[in-house]
């Protein structure tokens, strides 16, 4: 069972916290395994934006930029987790961060979720486009999300768009203003 040799794998190491930058990781080592599959981790699972920020907040360097969050339909709709990533951005001296009008639980799909993208190309080039445009109304220079298969779709579109707006990944950002 793929499940029960990827824990016995992190096990080795013998972690205390395991740190996901994914959602969907987070949701499948925190809930998942445990409660769908029965496997017990034997450690403690924390999102990143949730454990960054009582040790980063009033340490991070100066970014003066505008930016809006991302909120990824698992980390956002399916558990509920949107302040966290909007306190560690803030807490970033000299970063703007602007809300989309569709944001929180209103959040739209980049158009990579469910396999979207590969199954129904169209809809998913339109979802990330009007997602995009969203972005780019409220005047950020960068769309900032922790799920990886929303930066990569951002990251596509924007290379085949004339969009003016960076898309950033929310670890290598706070890696960028961390001393």
């Amino acid at each position: 069972d793929v499940a029960a040799v990827t824990l016995d794998l992190i096990r080795r190491y013998e972690p205390d916290i395991v740190l996901t930058s994914c959602p969907a990781c987070f949701q499948t080592f925190q809930f998942l395994y445990p409660q769908t599959l029965g496997l017990a981790c034997g450690f403690e699972v924390q999102e990143i934006s949730q454990y960054l920020l009582p040790r980063v907040a009033g340490r991070l360097g100066s970014l003066p930029v505008t930016a809006t969050w991302h909120d990824p339909c698992i980390l956002g709709r399916h558990l509920g987790i949107y302040e966290p990533p909007r306190d560690l951005l803030r807490a970033i001296p000299d970063l703007k961060l602007v809300e989309m009008t569709a944001s929180h639980q209103d959040s739209l799909c980049c158009g990579a979720g469910g396999g979207a993208y590969f199954a129904f190309g169209d809809l998913a080039r339109q979802a990330v486009l009007k997602r995009l445009e969203q972005a780019t109304a409220t005047g950020a220079q960068q769309i900032v999300t922790s799920c990886p298969n929303c930066y990569v779709r951002f990251r596509q579109a924007v290379a085949r768009s004339r969009l003016k707006l960076r898309p950033r990944s929310l670890a290598a950002l706070i890696d960028e203003v961390l001393p």
